[in-house]
C-alpha cells in the first residue's frame, strides 16, 4: 500500500534550494580559474619571450612570437575581451644585460565576481585589466662584448 507523506515534498523543497546554490558556488569557483588560466599562459608567453630576447634584436618579432603565445587564450568573455589587438605588450632591454616584457589584457567576468573584483583588481569601461610583468638577466656579467660582436665572431 502506498502512502503519501510529507518527507517526500521536503526533499523536493530541499533539492530546489540546493541547486541553484551549488551552482552559484560553481560559477564563483570558476571565474578565478578563468582569469588565472589567462594570467598563466601571459606568464608563460612573456617568459618564453625574454628567453627569444636572448638572440634577436628585433622587437616585431618578439612581440609577433607572444601574439602567437597567447592565442591559446580563449576569446570568451571569461577569459579574455577585445581580440588580439587588445593586448597590450611592451618589451625593454634589447641591448642591455636585463630585458622587461609587459602584457596587459582585459576580461570581464560575470556581474556577480565583476562587482567583488572592483574592489580587489584594477577595472576600467573594458572590464577587468590584466597586466603580467616578466624581467630577466638575458646577460650574465661575465659575458664581454656585445650583441654585433659575437654574431661576428660566429660568422667568420
Amino acid at each position: 500500500m502506498f502512502f503519501c507523506s510529507e518527507t517526500h515534498a521536503q526533499s523536493s523543497v530541499e533539492a530546489a534550494f540546493i541547486i541553484p546554490v551549488c551552482m552559484l558556488v560553481l560559477i564563483c569557483l570558476l571565474q578565478p580559474l578563468c582569469l588565472m588560466y589567462t594570467q598563466a599562459i601571459m606568464w608563460s608567453a612573456a617568459n618564453q619571450a625574454l628567453r627569444c630576447m636572448e638572440t634577436t634584436q628585433d622587437e616585431s618579432s618578439v612581440k609577433s612570437y607572444i601574439h602567437r603565445r597567447l592565442s591559446a587564450i580563449p576569446e570568451a568573455p571569461l577569459f579574455h575581451v577585445g581580440g588580439e589587438g587588445d593586448w597590450d605588450i611592451s618589451c625593454s632591454g634589447f641591448s642591455e644585460k636585463t630585458a622587461e616584457i609587459t602584457i596587459s589584457g582585459h576580461a570581464k567576468p560575470l556581474p556577480l565576481f565583476y562587482a567583488a573584483s572592483r574592489l580587489f583588481a584594477k577595472v576600467d569601461n573594458q572590464g577587468i585589466v590584466l597586466t603580467i610583468k616578466a624581467h630577466s638577466q638575458v646577460r650574465p656579467d661575465w659575458l664581454g662584448g656585445d650583441y654585433e660582436s659575437w654574431v661576428e665572431m660566429w660568422d667568420q
